[in-house]
């Protein structure tokens, strides 16, 4: 998803932005489910301890990729100004 998206680009870096965001929201919803399936004893409490580790690290690493995104797109917009100055 964010591997397809032109990183040299204002708006490539936007779209990997974007694509990151809704992946998080996405795991957030996992993970209420999660937490939904192991208080109506769907799901082991060995379960929900085995997949909450697993869940918080990829939404760690999403966000490192969102805040390089984010960095990326500074410094593509102060590109593309200085070139457009010049």
């Amino acid at each position: 998803m964010a591997n397809a998206v032109d990183k040299e680009s204002y708006q490539g870096c936007r779209s990997g932005c974007l694509s990151i965001r809704k992946a998080r929201a996405s795991i957030e919803v996992i993970r209420g489910f999660i937490l939904m399936a192991w208080k109506l004893k769907n799901l082991s409490h060995g379960a929900l301890g085995e997949l909450t580790p697993r869940l918080e690290a990829i939404s760690k690493q999403a966000s490192r990729w969102e805040s390089w995104f984010i960095e990326r797109m500074h410094i593509t917009a102060q590109t593309s100004t200085a070139n457009q100055a010049a």
